[in-house]
């Protein structure tokens, strides 16, 4: 994962645990962390940074499959995140790995979120369950 960092005080954190794909209720398609097999998400920086990963989408249809992607998350945790294209039509039997990006606001307070990356298609959705967050200012001695 390419992410764009600033390590120091005050670290956000993007990370998608290790939790298997997420299928779409009829098996046709899931989505998942881009890359070899990896079972999580994980980036950090400083807010004000902008995260990057990929998720892939992948069809085990004989039919192409479109979905649409979305961040979601409290407080407004899905302004966060942006994807290269939000609509992807993946051809039958194939995966579609699609950049996104998470844009850590600038002044938000320290502390975890959770959000996710989600897939819907047709009237079925796949999350992918994502957190971010960066420890305060470190504790006295």
């Amino acid at each position: 994962m390419r992410a764009t960092r600033a390590l120091g005080a005050g670290a956000a954190l993007l990370a998608c645990g290790a939790v298997p794909l997420a299928h779409a209720a009829d098996g046709a398609w899931s989505l998942a962390p881009a890359g070899s097999g990896r079972p999580s998400l994980y980036a950090e920086g400083v807010p004000g940074a902008v995260l990057e990963d990929k998720v892939s989408v992948t069809n085990r249809s004989t039919e192409p499959r479109t979905v649409t992607l979305r961040g979601t998350g409290p407080g407004g945790m899905e302004k966060w995140f942006a994807f290269a294209r939000r609509k992807v039509t993946v051809p039958p039997r194939t995966r579609a790995d699609v950049p996104f990006t998470v844009a850590v606001p600038k002044g938000v307070a320290p502390g975890d979120r959770s959000g996710a990356v989600v897939a819907r298609g047709g009237a079925v959705d796949a999350r992918c369950p994502c957190g971010s967050g960066w420890p305060g200012p470190p504790s006295p001695p």
